[in-house]
């Protein structure tokens, strides 16, 4: 049974997996993994027996250089979904806005200070905190309409946004050379995305491979995205 207990572990996991993708400052590798094991431990069984052996790991440290030569401008790795699309040039801005449309929904606003896209991986593993954060809520307090409504709501994102490019993202990650602990973090988040997509029964159309394009990622929406 999905309890509030399991509920708040996996909303804990997603808001840590956003940090760990987040440029460096907020939180050192360490202090990261072991917040990481801590929730894992209160995953239910199916999560917590897939994603244990992969904390087990000692992380160090990394820097903002190995950040920037991974996700930055010009990186090896693109951290943003809409780069993973291969009709990119013709869907970027309809994606971005049914993004967008996913956080007025529910009250989720980007962060002035950080200047993140909408499409960003920090951005919406944060997002996924919070829609798990809302069911929870939901569930203690006996609504069901917000619970249904919530729990579609992860249901689709999952299957249109984050479900769809992570595993690519994770491909790109292990193929780069990336440090030990960034690479650790890819592994456990298409682990852990994969099994939340088992747990809402969301069929997932993959998408395959992927990079960055020579398109500047310029979004048309700026005005919300500062």
């Amino acid at each position: 049974m999905e309890t509030i207990e399991y509920l708040a572990a996996r909303a804990s996991l997603f808001k840590y997996l956003s940090l760990g993708f987040s440029p460096p400052g907020t939180i050192s590798f360490p202090e990261l993994f072991a917040h990481l094991r801590e929730a894992c431990a209160s995953l239910p069984p199916g999560h917590r027996e897939l994603l244990a052996p992969i904390l087990e790991t000692e992380i160090p440290q990394w820097s903002e250089e190995d950040y920037g030569r991974l996700f930055g401008p010009g990186g090896v790795v693109s951290i943003y979904e809409t780069e993973y699309d291969p009709l990119v040039a013709v869907r970027k801005g309809h994606e971005l806005a049914d993004l967008l449309g996913f956080y007025t929904a529910f009250g989720f606003k980007l962060r002035g200070d950080r200047h993140e896209l909408p499409d960003h991986l920090a951005v919406e593993l944060e997002f996924m905190s919070l829609l798990l954060v809302k069911l929870l809520y939901a569930r203690q307090r006996g609504m069901e309409e917000a619970q249904e409504v919530t729990y579609t709501a992860i249901a689709s994102f999952l299957r249109d946004h984050l479900g769809r490019w992570v595993e690519a993202f994770a491909e790109g990650v292990e193929q780069a050379q990336a440090s030990l602990g960034v690479r650790t973090l890819a592994r456990l988040l298409r682990a852990f995305v994969k099994e939340e997509c088992r747990l809402f029964e969301v069929d997932l159309i993959v998408i395959a491979g992927g990079g960055r394009t020579e398109e500047e990622m310029a979004c048309p929406f700026a005005t919300e995205c500062k």
